[in-house]
């Protein structure tokens, strides 16, 4: 019979011996099947509750926060992509029940994300951290940005809400806090009363299995055991009362948690509180506050001790494994030492060139750009530098100078010291724009590193002032006017515009401006400059800067007397951009002069093969697939700053405008021609796609802004080609942007009049006999001289048939319009003049030109005679 059921019938059995009745306590003791009766019992205590499903989505919504608050901490980015993905697939299985409830996220979840796209953000900027992630934490990272920012794109009004007022009434943080701190403290009590449950069971099983298979004389005291300190155990455990016991037990659980994580935190984010201001203690030997120890209590320092320790210091630069963060500060604490000391200038300045050194040695990889604080330690030192040697003429600075011959301690010799101060200049400058390069153009972060502009160029007039004053070569001061030029020739001078003569001041003329400076700068350089890359720079660089001083003249004059564009094919890559912004500014140069047709000649090649924005190295255009991953780096290389771009929209619009001024009064003349001769290919194209949409609304953009115009054009209504033109969305995209945009407006207005004009006698001429000149003045508002100078020229040309007639200013119309046979007979001799063509091609497919149909012709007609 089994033990259970013996016990049973033991127990019921009222007339047992007294032996058996020694037995059975015993038998009662084994408590095998005991933690099952026990755990049926605490399922009765426990009461089945229904919850709704609001409550059961909301839980697992908390519980998938809670996840990725603990995988927070420790920056396992694959796992939050993971749990964040989850989220969002419970949340769009509760959205079903917020739609029920009122249609309101919760606000613990719009915490949540907030919480959690300033813990991406913050890591993403931290580059530094960034580069230390493993790879696949690295690739979570950037996945999980984009869906970040995909996903919180359907809560933007509900999160601008909440950040602006995070603790609203009746969603406290504080509170839900507390809710969840007490929840992890009820669980963790739990887990302790569970354990030490199991500690229980397992000393009962193990005793009652002895007593009950041993049958030991012990039993009556086991027994006394169970029923007496181990059954209150047991049933403390199992009535889960809270004492003050278990709420002490939970808090100093809570305190060696919370201990155990400031512990793993990492150093750079913990953060003392001195003086009632917060501050940021860093990883390495930079941690501590104490300036590193050069020299010993008592040592004597001289120069040649801080010689010897600069030396020793650079030395330890080159070591593997080096912080060289740590250099750069035992150079600067160098430095300070030999100024308290007021050590000789060679000294110093060898001490400058020294942490010049180190800034760049932070940065081990020359295709990556430094770090902008670094950066602006490297200039702080340099213009330090560029003054102590304007301060020291006795100083001699040359990179000619050998390590030898240097002299920074002896002061019996000269100074001489060695390095080169204009190659460091130009080091600095190429950093800064691959800062700019490497920066959000779109960011505030962009505007803050373009401060540094105004600090470079100040250090390189320090610079130019410098070599003036001492005797460098012609090669150093054209490299120096270089550098200058580069940094002054796309920033524009209203005192460098040519002033009319009815503004003209004689006070004004007189004043420097960059114009004059430009002037001097290049022509030293086109004087004085053995290799040709710099003055063709410095041509480029001067043309552009008359062009958008509306200097159109002379920035012509000067490129066409340098004949730049027959052999720029052969330059770099860099001179060929600086090539194209040239032309392209003096293409808007031109219309700004009203010079449309020179204008559409100088846009013509950037805009007619869709390349611009590659041409002007403003970005590239979708076309991976024709290139390698070096060509791709190469070209992002090139790329000019957001500053110095040209507006793209701005020269397809001139480029479009300007070819409608030129192509729609000749389509009119050249109707029943069957090759008609185009000016802009493009432009034909967009009004070709204009006319091939069925259902056409207003315009949007400056591209349909100017075919609208252009159909309105072709009809004469020069009213409508106006307002299409000029209105405020256009004046607000385009015309705004020109520094003299009333006066650019009034001219396009003037040219749409004038083109109008033409447009409507060429189009309209088979309906009238006459027309006065009076008349033409009133429809179009032109003054009789400009609408007599407009059909005088349209008649000589030919494309106007008609004459004056002087006593009544009137214009008589020669109606010469074709037949219908004349028109066919046009047709048929355009069809045999390229059948001619495609004949002398095939008799002789050798020869190139006319030669060999001329032959055949000579040929034929001496047959003939």
């Amino acid at each position: 019979m089994s033990k259970f059921f013996r016990a049973l019938s033991e127990s019921e059995s009222e007339t047992e011996s007294s032996d058996e009745e020694q037995i059975q306590p015993a038998r009662t003791a084994y408590q095998r099947p005991m933690p099952a009766f026990v755990l049926s019992d605490s399922e009765d205590d426990q009461k089945r509750v229904v919850r709704p499903e609001k409550d059961r989505r909301f839980e697992e919504l908390r519980d998938l926060i809670k996840q990725i608050r603990n995988l927070r901490k420790i920056k396992d980015m694959s796992k939050i992509l993971t749990t964040f993905e989850d989220l969002c697939r419970v949340f769009q299985k509760a959205k079903a029940v917020i739609d029920r409830e009122g249609g309101v996220t919760p606000r613990f979840f719009l915490r949540s994300l907030t919480e959690l796209e300033d813990f991406v953000n913050e890591n993403w900027d931290d580059r530094k951290d960034r580069k230390t992630l493993s790879k696949n934490n690295a690739r979570g990272l950037a996945t999980l940005r984009q869906k970040l920012r995909k996903y919180m794109r359907d809560f933007e009004t509900e999160l601008t809400d909440y950040r602006r007022e995070p603790d609203s009434d009746g969603h406290s943080t504080e509170e839900e806090e507390r809710k969840l701190a007490s929840e992890s403290a009820r669980e963790s009590s739990d887990e302790e009363r569970e354990i030490e449950s199991r500690k229980v069971r397992r000393s009962v099983n193990r005793e009652s299995d002895e007593s009950d298979w041993e049958m030991s004389s012990s039993s009556e005291s086991e027994l006394e055991d169970l029923t007496g300190k181990k059954m209150e155990e047991l049933r403390r455990f199992f009535l889960k009362s809270s004492t003050k016991e278990d709420d002490d037990r939970a808090k100093k659980k809570m305190d060696r948690k919370k201990r155990r994580e400031d512990k793993e935190r990492p150093a750079e984010g913990k953060r003392e509180d001195a003086d009632g201001e917060w501050q940021q203690v860093t990883m390495g030997a930079l941690a501590t506050e104490e300036a590193p120890k050069m020299f010993e209590k008592d040592a004597e320092i001289t120069a040649q001790a801080v010689s010897d320790k600069l030396r020793e210091i650079i030395s330890a630069r080159r070591r593997k494994g080096a912080d060289r963060f740590l250099t750069v500060e035992m150079v600067r604490e160098l430095r300070k030492i030999a100024e308290a000391r007021e050590m000789n200038p060679a000294l110093l300045g060898n001490i400058l060139f020294s942490l010049i050194s180190s800034y760049f040695d932070c940065n081990p990889k020359s295709a990556d750009c430094l770090l902008f604080k670094s950066w602006l330690g490297a200039m702080d030192a340099l213009r330090d530098l560029i003054q102590l040697l304007l301060d020291n003429p006795d100083v001699l600075c040359s990179i000619e100078i050998s390590d030898e011959q240097q002299n920074v301690t002896d002061p019996q010799l000269p100074w001489k010291l060695r390095g080169c101060v204009l190659s460091v200049l130009e080091r600095l400058d190429d950093e800064f724009t691959k800062i700019l390069q490497d920066a959000d153009c779109h960011s505030t972060d962009y505007v803050e590193k373009l401060k540094g502009e105004k600090t470079i160029c100040a250090i390189i007039n320090l610079l130019v002032q410098y070599m003036e004053s001492r005797d460098s070569t012609d090669e150093e001061l054209c490299r120096a006017y270089t550098r200058k030029v580069g940094h002054l020739y796309y920033k524009f001078d209203p005192a460098s515009v040519p002033m009319d003569v009815e503004n003209f001041d004689s006070d004004k003329v007189n004043a420097p401006c960059s114009y004059k400076e430009m002037r001097t700068l290049c022509q030293f350089i086109y004087v004085h400059d053995t290799t040709h890359l710099l003055r063709t720079r410095a041509v480029l660089c001067q043309v552009y800067h008359l062009a958008i001083h509306d200097r159109w003249y002379e920035g012509r004059d000067i490129l066409l007397m340098s004949h730049l564009q027959t052999h720029i094919e052969r330059s770099d890559i860099p001179t060929q951009i600086l090539f194209n912004r040239a032309v392209c500014q003096l293409g808007l140069c031109a219309f700004r002069q009203g010079l449309i047709r020179e204008a559409l000649n100088a846009l013509s090649d950037l805009q007619n093969g869709g390349r611009a924005k590659e041409l002007l190295a403003q970005g590239a255009v979708m076309r991976t697939q024709d290139r390698t991953v070096e060509q791709e780096k190469l070209e992002r290389q090139r790329r000019v700053p957001y500053h110095m771009h040209i507006n793209l929209e701005l020269t397809e619009c001139v480029y479009l405008l300007c070819a409608m001024l030129l192509e729609i009064p000749m389509m009119a003349s050249k109707e029943f021609e069957v090759r008609r001769r185009m000016i802009s290919r493009s432009f034909h194209y967009q009004l070709k796609q204009s006319e091939r949409q069925y259902l056409i609304g207003p315009p949007e953009n400056t591209r349909e802004h100017v075919m609208a115009a252009s159909k309105a054009l072709l009809v004469g209504d020069w009213r409508a080609c106006r307002d299409f033109l000029i209105n405020k969305k256009m004046n607000s995209k385009v015309w705004n942007l020109f520094q003299n945009s009333e006066r650019v407006k009034q001219m396009i207005i003037r040219h749409v009049k004038e083109e109008s004009l033409k447009t409507y006698l060429v189009t309209y001429s088979c309906v009238y006999d006459s027309i006065s000149l009076d008349r033409l003045g009133s429809m179009f508002e032109l003054e009789p001289r400009t609408v007599h100078t407009i059909v005088s020229k349209m008649i000589i040309e030919g494309d106007f048939p008609a004459s004056f007639d002087e006593p009544s200013a009137c214009v008589v119309i020669n109606h010469v319009e074709p037949k219908r046979l004349h028109t066919l007979a046009l047709q048929i001799t355009e069809k045999l003049n390229v059948l001619a063509e495609n004949v002398e091609q095939l008799i002789d497919p050798r020869t190139t030109g006319n030669r060999g149909y001329s032959n055949y012709l000579a040929a034929q007609r001496g047959q003939n005679y």
